[in-house]
């Protein structure tokens, strides 16, 4: 058994609607006690698995369990240690689908790309990662676009292990300017995922779409860096509907936000209806100009993203609309309609109130394909119905992760509308003008209502939404008012077609109709066989009162299972994505001696106290008896998340000591970078001493020790904790995590220089650097870890300077300074030719001003137009070859 004693600070959970699930703490001691020892910990625990904490005289100890990265490689493990905590978990999970390439580009990466890589990585569909190639452009132009934006940038929060990165952005608010930061969870999963929608992560056109449609435009159609140049508010906090092919002037005039900035550019950039067969990757859809709603959420989402704009695509699937959301301290509704026709930003009210679109549910999509139910924010109480389905076996038991799959009567409901037309309609056609106009509003009024209120009898076979049952056997829906529903019920899936698969078990109901203000709250029950009958061994008898120790303990749960998208599918061929699927969770724990403990892991009856199955609970006991502490997962297809805060405490006088912290359940040792500093945490319950690479700390009640391992070598190393008579050892392993670092002082980058040139800095790295070289003009030169060399340039003209150096593990890191070598004599770029369209503006125009520039011996830096006194910067537009078809 390994022996622990753990306290993590922080833990960072990611899901749409979390940030931070930190401690629970307790009080530090109780009147006449003394606190021992402290553990709050997150714990994993498997499908029919259990964890338990064993507290006796001599120590406590918890239950052995493998590490997550104990069968990876050496080079997998030290990638995963140099990512953040918060996440080691889900990365090591997700190597064991991977080669050594996404391990090195961790490791050689920035230290600034490291957590955006390592979480593009982890929270793909499993299996199913980006190239490494496209994960680190990903990575790069989050960075190299934040450089140019105004009104936001990304701010990177060091704290030990657990570090992370998170946009602060500025808006207008009631004329007001105010500054926010974003929730971390928000900023990984809907800025930095590289997946918009279902699309492929992939290059189109030679691009990553992030650097695609910030950077790219085609003649004619606007560039949408240039659109956000200049400015200062993400968004102002307005609800508003933007006109139909309105002008920049007028787009600015009214919002002068980022919001308005894309949702114009978006318009401006599909300016046709769909054609052909149908675009849906956003390279695509920027370059061929036309689009549906799929198209248009589709570019809206990685245009918002690559804008720095946390966003999420909405999918109505059941009704067949798509649209996508934004965050600033919230979501809120952002849409682009057909062929620049207008739009509508944060009107949850639009589609059912607006548009009258009777809808039967919505959900928005992660970027591991997993999706989430917002069918609450677009309609409202009276017109929806909640939905609990629950699935148990025929022996009364919960059945977990049987997927629910809703079909609602899109298709009848068209029909419906189309008799009513045929019959009501023509009748009501034919009446007198005087009658028709004197009961127009009574007509009007029973045609709607029967377009809301009488529903279509035959579900549609597209899915509307799906679910799966949690540890309870329950899921539950909110779905609308005016449909009939059916409800598909598969069980450990053997079949899969598209969205039709076909389970070990099955089953399916029929639901006639959810009438509005009518029932809203409906309870399905399905029976389904899912193996033998549980026999309850556990007795509950009654706990002691009274003991020298004192427990106290608290636990919160949630659960996941690995499920996939149902609705994940590319050229007509479904893709096996699966995500990380949020669902209903509790856990089993009771405490027992060590007599009955050992019955219960021989599969006895034995007796416990402080039963409780539940997903929270919060106990305390007194106790001179050695006991354990079980935590026992029941499910059989979901992973349970038991964040568990124990306090232990004294009035013995006895001596102990713990170390709380480091810890990890990742690696069989906790692993550092060499050189960092490492935090030490524990408790001692008098003056003792932790020893550690031949250093003594004395210590006393809770204790902290910030422990340099500068010039230190990467290896493993004993703490060794003394109290008294009670002594513990912990190891603690310190690894090359890190890539060397260069530095130039001179030339800085962008230098013009005439004659030789001085090439000085240096190259260093926390273990040691093996070798330096410098590439230039086509000559590799040796160079020393500091370095000057005087180098002649061949002649004038753009030069790049390229050191690289390496470490002893080979690790490598490019250090690029580009300089401009210049000449005696007149040198200056040629402007061939400056147009404008149209051709004949009037004041309500879009101008566009094109100017053919070129250089002679040197590159191009900056074009300027000056208008009315104020010069403005051009950008490039269209410089990559026309792009054909992918």
């Amino acid at each position: 058994m390994r022996n622990l004693l753990v306290i993590l600070a922080v833990i960072l959970f990611l899901a749409p609607a979390s940030g931070y699930i930190g401690n629970m703490p307790f009080e530090w001691e109780t009147e006449g006690q003394k606190l021992m020892a402290e553990f709050n910990h997150t714990i994993e625990i498997a499908p029919g698995d259990d964890y338990y904490i064993h507290f006796s005289r001599s120590g406590i100890e918890t239950k052995f369990t493998v590490p997550y990265a104990s069968n990876l490689s050496e080079e997998i493990q030290a990638a995963i240690a140099r990512s953040p905590g918060w996440m080691q978990r889900e990365l090591a999970r997700q190597f064991e689908y991977l080669d050594s390439r996404y391990a090195d580009l961790i490791l050689n990466a920035d230290k600034r790309y490291v957590d955006e890589i390592a979480f593009s990585i982890a929270y793909s569909p499993v299996g199913s990662v980006p190239s490494p190639e496209v994960i680190y452009d990903n990575a790069r132009f989050l960075y190299e676009n934040d450089g140019f934006l105004d009104y936001v940038k990304i701010i990177d929060v060091y704290n030990g292990s657990d570090y992370y990165s998170t946009i602060q952005y500025r808006v207008l608010e009631n004329g007001s300017e105010k500054n926010f930061t974003c929730p971390p969870a928000i900023y990984y999963w809907f800025v930095v995922s590289p997946r918009a929608t279902i699309e492929n992560s992939t290059y189109v056109y030679g691009k990553f779409w992030r650097d695609y449609v910030f950077n790219h435009n085609d003649i004619g159609y606007p560039l949408l860096k240039e659109k956000l140049s200049g400015i200062k508010y993400m968004w102002d906090c307005k609800s508003y509907h933007p006109p139909a092919h309105r002008t920049w002037k007028e787009s600015m005039a009214s919002h002068p936000t980022a919001i308005e900035g894309v949702n114009y550019w978006v318009g401006k950039t599909i300016t046709a209806l769909a054609t052909g067969d149908r675009p849906g990757q956003p390279n695509v859809v920027a370059h061929e100009h036309n689009g549906f709603c799929g198209e248009i959420h589709e570019l809206s989402t990685a245009a918002l993203r690559a804008a720095l704009i946390p966003a999420v695509p909405i999918n109505c699937l059941g009704e067949d609309h798509v649209w996508c959301e934004f965050w600033e301290r919230g979501w809120h509704e952002f849409d682009e309609w057909w062929a620049d026709g207008g739009g509508s930003i944060d009107n949850f009210d639009e589609y059912r109130y607006g548009w009258h679109k009777i809808m039967s549910a919505l959900f928005a999509l992660k970027g591991d394909s997993s999706i989430y139910d917002v069918t609450p924010h677009y309609m409202r109480e009276g017109d929806r119905g909640d939905i609990e389905v629950a699935v148990s076996d025929i022996f009364g038991n919960p059945v977990d992760g049987v997927r629910v799959t809703v079909f609602g009567s899109w298709k009848a409901n068209n029909f419906k509308d189309k008799v009513w037309d045929k019959t009501v309609g023509e009748i009501w056609s034919k009446l007198p003008d005087a009658f028709r106009e004197k009961w127009q509003e009574n007509y009007t009024k029973m045609r709607e209502w029967y377009h809301e209120r009488v529903p279509g009898i035959v579900p549609w076979v597209v899915p509307s939404i799906w679910n799966y049952t949690g540890v309870d056997g329950r899921c539950a829906f909110h779905l609308g008012a005016g449909h009939s529903y059916l409800f598909l019920l598969q069980k450990d899936e053997v079949i899969y077609y598209e969205p039709y698969s076909i389970g070990k078990s099955n089953a399916i109901h029929y639901m006639a109709t959810i009438f509005p203000n009518g029932t809203r709250n409906i309870r399905i029950k399905f029976v389904l066989p899912d193996g033998m009958p549980s026999i309850k061994k556990e007795h509950v008898v009654q706990p002691p009162d009274e003991g020298d120790y004192l427990c106290r303990i608290s636990f919160k749960t949630s659960a996941y299972q690995i499920q996939r998208n149902i609705w994940d599918w590319e050229d007509g061929v479904a893709k096996e994505d699966y995500g990380r699927e949020e669902v209903s969770s509790a856990i089993k724990f009771f405490v027992v001696d060590e007599e009955n403990f050992e019955k219960y892991r021989e599969g006895k009856v034995f007796d416990c106290y402080h039963y409780i199955y539940s997903n929270t609970g919060e106990i305390s006991f007194n106790t001179s008896k050695a006991f354990y502490l079980v935590f026992q997962n029941t499910a059989k297809r979901t992973t349970v998340l038991t964040n568990i805060s124990v306090l232990f405490e004294t009035n013995t006088g006895r001596d102990f000591i713990s170390m709380d912290n480091p810890w990890s359940d990742v690696f069989e040792k906790p692993t550092f970078n060499a050189g960092d500093t490492v935090i030490l945490e524990g408790i001692s319950t008098s003056e003792g001493q932790v020893e550690v690479a031949n250093k003594t700390f004395n210590v006393n009640g809770r204790w902290q020790i910030y422990w340099n391992t500068s010039h230190l070598e990467p290896g493993d190393y004993k703490v060794i904790a003394r109290c008294g008579d009670f002594e513990r050892t912990y190891t603690i392993k310190l690894a090359d995590l890190s890539p060397p670092e260069i530095e130039v002082y001179s030339p800085y980058d962008g230098e013009v220089v005439e004659g030789s040139v001085v090439i000085h800095g240096r190259a260093y790295d926390n273990v040691g650097i093996e070798s330096v070289d410098m590439d230039v003009a086509g000559e590799k030169i040796s160079l020393l870890k500091n370095f000057s060399y005087e180098w002649n340039p061949p002649g004038p003209g753009d030069y790049n300077i390229t050191i690289g150096a390496s470490d002893y593990q080979g690790m490598e890191t490019k250090k690029i300074v580009h300089i401009v070598v210049n000449a005696s004599g007149t040198y200056k770029p040629l402007i061939n030719r400056v147009w404008f369209t149209p051709e004949n503006p009037t004041n309500e125009s879009n101008v566009v001003v094109f100017a053919n520039v070129t250089g002679d011996m040197f590159s191009i830096k900056k074009v300027e137009i000056e208008m009315n006194g104020e010069a403005k910067e051009m950008y490039l537009y269209a410089s990559n070859p026309v792009q054909q078809r992918h």
